[in-house]
């Protein structure tokens, strides 16, 4: 059971969320893929409040924080996880984020920014794709997935050259896995058990410290060049 997480004001944090179970900041030896942490921030107080307590509750891999649109605020957090993201809310639609957006993109160039949406506010997205944030979403369902992709761009310069080497088998089932395929597909079109499929995957998952397919899908393209670069060596 994933227990829920509880935020309250922190002013001696500079910002308005503090996790009740875990008082202290983002912990900086976290492992690669442990829970992400996650800035929001919208012009509206409510829809700041309403996003935080969503996310918490709705996404135990992320740990979100709530802060006021303060740019300078906001980069302090940033730099403190370098697997820290901001999402940017915007409730009404209006363009004044996009200040903000501009603000915390010039006193950090690297600062990874997450854009959210309310569908339809087409404007808005038009102009917040010339500021190229590393992602557009549109509702906290796409919020992990949009995070996922943006950690396994930004670590895998780190690790790729120290993981434990993939198996001729699992290398197959992830290039399967970037196909989209699902364990039964590929239990058949392999002619191995669902089961089997499985326990690679757990070992897959092991050998890389993630926890997901779409961790996993972002990472096969280096994955399966690796393996090749690999057989081509003799290794």
């Amino acid at each position: 059971m994933v227990q829920a997480h509880i935020f309250v004001a922190d002013r001696r944090n500079g910002g308005e969320a503090m996790n009740l179970h875990n008082p202290t900041r983002a912990n900086r030896s976290a492992t690669p893929w442990s829970r992400v942490p996650v800035i929001v921030t919208d012009l509206h107080q409510s829809c700041r409040e309403i996003l935080t307590m969503r996310l918490g509750e709705s996404q135990p891999r992320l740990l979100p924080r709530r802060l006021p649109p303060d740019a300078a605020a906001i980069v302090d957090c940033l730099h403190e996880d370098r697997r820290a993201v901001l999402v940017l809310s915007c409730c009404d639609g209006s363009l004044h984020p996009l200040a903000l957006f501009a603000d915390v993109r010039g006193r950090m160039p690297a600062a990874r920014v997450v854009v959210m949406t309310g569908l339809g506010h087409i404007s808005f997205e038009h102009f917040a794709r010339r500021l190229r944030p590393d992602a557009i979403v549109h509702s906290l369902s796409e919020i992990a997935p949009a995070m996922d992709r943006l950690n396994a761009a930004t670590l895998r310069p780190h690790w790729f050259g120290h993981i434990r080497p993939l198996t001729p088998r699992e290398t197959q089932i992830v290039e399967h896995v970037a196909a989209g395929l699902r364990n039964a597909q590929i239990a058949n079109l392999i002619g191995i058990a669902e089961k089997t499929v499985k326990v690679n995957l757990t070992n897959i998952y092991g050998k890389l410290g993630i926890r997901t397919r779409v961790e996993l899908s972002a990472l096969a393209p280096e994955l399966l060049s690796l393996a090749t670069e690999r057989r081509a060596a003799g290794m």
